[in-house]
């Protein structure tokens, strides 16, 4: 069963209630946060109501500069105390939460990825002399994804390397304003013709193959 409820509501209070009674409805032995301004913010809520085990996925670096202020270090020290598992998606981001925490007992590494079984063989096979080579991305259009920097490695392959026949499939979507300027990026540094907008997919194997 899949229930779906509000979580980003301008009410807070509306928000705690919507999670208690979920709890309650599924009574619920396992509660796993992602990201969010709730699962940053009430990730308590769980133990108070009596669940069984907390874990929470860690999608990205958690602090955006080398000075990690006092409020950050007192929420992943929370986390810490509250989580039975820390699940960071790449050393690095691991390697930040560990600047806060200090210990690795309860952090397990859980790279993200997705199936190529849909791959054949042969399109696993590279014509090295004639193809197109396709790099692909595939990531939300949020400045800590990096596509910018991305976008400039496409630019010295073209100018810099002589790359000719490649093409930048991004999959990806959300947040507008900064796609516009990912968008106009592309036509500063020319590259336009290089790179597709996939935009949303459900169905990334298929699109890898």
């Amino acid at each position: 069963e899949i229930i779906i409820m509000d979580f980003n509501a301008a009410n807070v209070w509306s928000m705690i209630k919507n999670f208690v009674k979920l709890i309650r409805y599924t009574k619920a032995d396992i509660v796993h946060f992602h990201f969010g301004a709730f699962s940053h913010n009430y990730f308590i809520l769980p133990r108070l109501l009596g669940v069984k085990k907390i874990y929470r996925t860690i999608h990205s670096t958690p602090f955006n500069s080398s000075k990690i202020s006092i409020y950050s270090k007192i929420r992943y020290k929370l986390m810490n105390m509250f989580h039975d598992r820390l699940l960071p998606v790449s050393e690095s981001i691991k390697e930040d939460v560990l600047k806060v925490i200090h210990n690795d007992k309860k952090i397990s590494m859980r790279y993200l990825g997705t199936f190529i079984n849909e791959l054949t063989e042969d399109e696993k096979t590279i014509d090295k002399e004639n193809a197109v080579v396709n790099i692909c991305c595939i990531a939300f259009h949020q400045p800590v994804k990096g596509i910018d920097i991305l976008l400039k490695a496409i630019h010295q392959l073209k100018y810099k390397y002589n790359f000719k026949a490649f093409k930048l499939t991004q999959i990806g979507g959300g947040y507008d304003d900064y796609k516009q300027e990912l968008e106009k990026q592309c036509e500063q540094l020319n590259i336009q013709e290089e790179v597709i907008w996939y935009g949303l997919t459900d169905n990334v194997p298929s699109v890898l193959a």
